[in-house]
């Protein structure tokens, strides 16, 4: 359930990050004095090298076969979109070799296997986890769904289409672009200047929002136990108003 801690909005002089992955590796949107960017980097370690108050990043921190915060998120994305959430595997798992191994895994810790979709982006959790052993300032670094942050930045009310279908890009475009002007340009100069074997429509989309959210008040989903055994903190962010 969401906790009552809230993490304040950020002053205009603070550096944020928001990152999706995609196909290429990871859509990152960021501004540096007063420009709004958005880059594709393939390695997370560039973080490395830039400092950051608030990371918002659509990828699972916390791996625990008493992680619940999945199914919190179900529940608040009902009914519309509470399908995009796919079920996070257990650690033994996300680093297994083949697919049959880590469902044979996960079901032994938690009783359940896990989807295909689950297994194909366990390369990228497992990229996420392995940054955040060696990240120094891993405390910054949150959890974010991007279907829940536009649920939330648009009133409480659900985006109408799929973010995959043109509908779906431009209704999510036109209410990034109220909230933040400089996001229509960037994001078809995005368009422009990558290709969509590297990065899609919707992540560029994605990475954007989590940005527009990191800059807000946001709310916490917490989890019990609140980390795992790795001492990652189980926890979703999500901004508390637009």
């Amino acid at each position: 359930m969401a906790s009552a801690i809230t993490l304040p909005a950020l002053s205009g002089q603070t550096n944020s990050a928001g990152i999706d992955a995609c196909r290429k590796g990871w859509a990152v949107a960021f501004e540096t004095e007063g420009k709004l960017h958005l880059e594709v980097w393939e390695d997370l370690r560039k973080l490395q090298t830039l400092r950051y108050e608030r990371i918002c990043i659509d990828m699972p921190v916390g791996l625990h076969p008493k992680r619940m915060l999945d199914q919190e998120l179900r529940t608040l994305l009902r009914p519309v979109r509470h399908q995009t959430v796919f079920s996070v595997p257990v650690r033994k798992a996300v680093y297994s070799e083949s697919y049959e191994e880590a469902k044979r895994i996960n079901k032994d810790q938690t009783g359940k296997s896990i989807s295909i979709q689950s297994w194909n982006i366990c390369h990228r959790i497992k990229e996420l986890d392995c940054f955040l052993e060696e990240y120094t300032d891993n405390e910054v670094v949150y959890e974010c769904h991007p279907e829940l942050c536009f649920f939330k930045l648009n009133g409480n009310q659900h985006m109408q289409f799929k973010k995959s279908v043109p509908q779906g890009v431009e209704e999510r475009l036109q209410l990034l672009s109220s909230l933040d002007a400089r996001v229509n340009a960037l994001f078809h100069e995005t368009l422009r200047t990558t290709k969509r074997k590297d990065i899609k429509a919707d992540d560029i989309l994605d990475a954007l929002c989590l940005y527009i959210s990191s800059r807000r008040p946001m709310l916490l989903i917490g989890n019990k136990p609140a980390e795992d055994d790795n001492g990652r903190k189980m926890r979703i962010a999500y901004p508390s108003k637009a």
